[in-house]
């Protein structure tokens, strides 16, 4: 569904458990959310019973490499917060990020 909505897979980890993707154009995010409604609708998807199989984790140390090289290539790279910052952050605020 996502590649219908315009997003477009940047990466891909863990054999395709985890991907993450790139939205093409977000000059009209209003029109995107209706999109996605109506899909959903289509689909005759019930939202208020809705289950998915997506699951957000508390990020762990270890696993800044990985966010950050996601971060880099979702966002070419621009202002991307490097490893060290966001390691920082994450033992001082341990609530600070997740995936």
């Amino acid at each position: 569904m996502l590649e219908r909505l315009g997003f477009k897979e940047v990466i891909s980890l863990e054999e395709g458990a985890r991907k993450g993707y790139l939205l093409k154009d977000m000059h009209h995010p209003s029109k995107l959310l209706n999109k996605f409604l109506t899909e959903m609708e289509e689909e005759e998807v019930d939202l208020s019973t809705h289950h998915t199989t997506a699951k957000f984790v508390k990020a762990t140390v270890e696993e800044m490499p990985e966010a950050v090289a996601l971060a880099t290539e979702v966002f070419g790279g621009l202002n991307t917060i490097p490893v060290e910052k966001r390691t920082a952050w994450l033992r001082k605020f341990s609530e600070i990020a997740c995936h």
